[in-house]
């Protein structure tokens, strides 16, 4: 599991091989969730707080990520966590990297500013442990942005 925190807002890549719960079942990932966001706020995050509204998008290939967007704090309980959970089953999850050589050998390959990309669904258990420390996880919004700007390298 990958945890990046920005401002307020937290991204939380789960890998399938790791999940121990339903995860196409909205109510299991709310529990999951719900255990995961109080375990951080007591163990590092004291100032996690407000309204959030979590992305959850599965893909069955990689697992799941959660992208949960602080959309404002709540006046009266400062500590008080409220998130609404929205899934996004059947995801298109890409992994982007700027060195073609990591992925020369699959079979398809997309370029677009300077960095390439490919579909997790290309990808072996090897190779996502090996990649993750070279290239970030795309996905939603901002996948569907770039995604029409694509060039398929072969």
């Amino acid at each position: 599991m990958k945890i990046n925190i920005n401002d307020k807002n937290i991204i939380i890549f789960i890998p399938k091989e790791i999940i121990d719960f339903d995860y196409k079942n909205q109510k299991e990932i709310e529990m999951y969730l719900k255990d995961k966001i109080v375990k951080l706020k007591r163990k590092y995050f004291k100032t996690i707080s407000g309204f959030y509204n979590a992305k959850v998008y599965q893909n069955d290939y990689f697992g799941i990520i959660i992208e949960m967007i602080h959309e404002s704090d709540i006046d009266f309980f400062k500590d008080l966590i409220d998130i609404k959970v929205n899934m996004y089953y059947d995801s298109e999850i890409y992994f982007k990297i700027e060195d073609f050589f990591l992925i020369k050998n699959k079979k398809t390959i997309y370029y677009y500013d300077n960095n390439y990309y490919i579909n997790v669904k290309e990808l072996t258990e090897k190779d996502k442990i090996i990649l993750s420390d070279f290239g970030t996880y795309i996905f939603g919004k901002n996948l569907n942005n770039i995604k029409k700007q694509f060039k398929v390298l072969n």
